[in-house]
């Protein structure tokens, strides 16, 4: 596009994006208006012959109006821009001024907002402060009706103690131990620290009491059951007791177990009265006597979480385990061994007997629980399978088992040499006496030698003396003499195969001279050594069962 000045063109160049947006704004089919517009291909498309060249003057007068008319609007458009300029400078500044004064307002707002903002911090403050006050004071509330409530219970204590009223005392000294418990961070207090310090002292005077009333009982010397009044009294005391906490029900359990045994242990001794070997069954009579006078006199007496009849017959395989293995010290050199299986047989017994009695009375202690308790506890029938508390783990009392046999394992070497002696015997006469023939009766595969049948007959018979030991090391010892003598027996009865002679010819096959009688016999030893086999398969899976049950237990 170009304009033409007092006689001079001077193009005017846009950019295209201006070009664009004027055709967008105001869309025109006019050439001239065109961003590329040619003056010299316009004026050859208006003239292109020279007959077209008569139209110039017409053409130019046209254009001369053309411009005339913009002319004017230019001159119109001029005229009013000037006096909207005006307008527009007065528009602005009121545009202005009204900017100030919003700017002015918005200025007011926030002020006001953060005036707003520090009000709300201050009451928040308040609020907390108020909130914190409220804290303090219900707690300061209710420390001292706490505190009033421990002087109180504290007060009726002292007196419930002095007049030996067990029962309401229990019940108290929980209470104040509960409510002791609040003022543990209460330190350097004066009134809390004279308040620990009574309270510790009506404890000492309560465990005093307590004993010096049981003592009572082994003051008179007597086994049989106290009067009511005692009786109730004693279970008062024991309450009192489990009030005072696990040290010292350990320490009354201990001392009633220590008073128990001490007739036992002046007649049972080594070397005493019934401190032999041969009379260790003697001892588990007696226990079983002392378990009846418990259960008669005192079983209803303790409550049944404690398991006084457990913890008496711990006690009584402590004391028993030290006699014997005393007495096996002293009598090494000179042990009967019939003597010594008779004890220990005894001594098994005895120990699965009372494992059995206390698992039994553990199982019906806490049946809600569902699980096995695989601690000793009390059984039902000895008054001691009540709704007691179970123990704790640190309260759990040794097994039972093995805890008096044990004495015996440094001995069971001379067991094991007895068995291996007598079936050193027994194969000597069994292989004496064998014919090595059998009857041609029954199946065939069945005609073994009598003396396979008589060995193992002999072999189930020491393993069965030794099962009811319970002594997985023995039964180890006693398999490699089995083992031994299975190995000669299996030499003798190769020893019955004929001989094979070998020809001087090492080409020529060996030959062995076999009658009808021979013929038996190969096959009398064949069926001898498959039932030998299948057999000991059978005790090996025996034995393997026994150790694993032993093990268990």
């Amino acid at each position: 596009m170009s304009f033409s000045l007092d006689g001079l063109s001077a193009p005017v160049r846009f950019s295209a994006k201006l070009e664009a947006a004027i055709k967008d704004v105001l869309p025109s089919t006019d050439p001239f208006d065109s961003a590329d517009f040619d003056a010299t291909a316009h004026i050859n498309r208006l003239f292109p012959t020279e007959e077209s060249l008569s139209e110039v003057e017409p053409k130019m007068l046209e254009l001369q109006d053309q411009m005339k008319v913009l002319d004017e609007e230019v001159l119109q458009t001029v005229r009013q821009q000037t006096s909207a300029g005006t307008s527009a400078r007065r528009d602005l500044e009121s545009g202005k001024q009204s900017i100030g004064e919003l700017m002015v307002k918005v200025r007011d707002i926030k002020a006001k907002a953060e005036a707003s903002e520090q009000m709300v911090h201050e009451i928040c403050r308040d609020i907390k402060s108020l909130d914190y006050a409220k804290r303090h004071l219900t707690q300061t509330i209710t420390a001292l009706k706490r505190l009033q409530m421990l002087v109180t219970a504290v007060e009726q204590l002292e007196v419930m103690a002095r007049e030996r009223m067990y029962a309401e005392a229990a019940n108290l000294l929980q209470a104040v131990n509960s409510l002791l418990a609040h003022f543990e961070s209460y330190v350097g207090i004066k009134k809390i620290d004279d308040l620990r310090e009574q309270i510790n002292t009506i404890r000492t005077t309560l465990r005093m009491q307590v004993f010096d009333d049981f003592n009572q009982l082994s003051a008179d010397n007597s086994t049989v059951a106290p009067s009511h009044a005692k009786f109730e009294t004693l279970q008062g005391a024991c309450t009192v007791v489990d009030a005072l906490g696990p040290d010292t029900r350990k320490e009354m359990v201990a001392w009633f177990c220590s008073w128990q045994f001490a007739p036992y242990k002046h007649t049972f001794q080594p070397y005493g009265e019934a401190g032999t070997l041969s009379k260790t069954e003697l001892r588990y009579s007696w226990h079983r006597q002392l378990l009846k006078t418990f259960d008669a006199s005192f079983g209803s007496l303790f409550p049944p979480s404690w398991r006084v009849g457990h913890a008496i017959t711990v006690e009584f395989c402590q004391i028993s385990f030290k006699h014997l293995e005393e007495i096996l010290d002293q009598s090494r050199g000179s042990l009967d061994v019939s003597v010594l299986t008779h004890a220990l047989l005894k001594t098994t017994e005895f120990e699965v007997e009372m494992h059995n009695r206390f698992t039994h009375g553990a199982a019906a202690l806490s049946p809600q629980k569902g699980g096995r308790r695989n601690d000793d506890d009390e059984d039902d029938d000895n008054g001691e399978g009540g709704n007691g508390d179970a123990p704790t783990p640190e309260e759990k009392s040794p097994s039972i088992m093995g805890s008096i046999s044990k004495a015996f394992d440094a001995y069971m070497g001379i067991y094991v040499s007895l068995e291996d002696k007598a079936l050193e015997d027994m194969g000597i006469k069994m292989l004496a006496s064998e014919k090595w023939t059998v009857t041609p009766t029954g199946r065939a595969d069945s005609r073994v030698f009598e003396s396979s049948k008589e060995l193992f007959i002999n072999l189930r018979r020491s393993f069965k003396r030794a099962t009811p030991l319970h002594m997985s090391a023995v039964l180890h010892d006693l398999h490699k003499v089995w083992a031994r003598h299975l190995k000669l027996y299996a030499k003798s009865c190769l020893g019955q195969l004929p001989a094979v002679k070998q020809p001087d010819d090492p080409s020529q096959m060996p030959t062995c001279n076999i009658d009808i009688t021979v013929q038996q016999r190969v096959c009398a030893v064949v069926n001898t050594c498959e039932y030998c086999h299948e057999t000991t398969g059978q005790l090996e899976e025996s034995i393997h069962k026994v150790s694993a049950t032993d093990d268990e237990s």
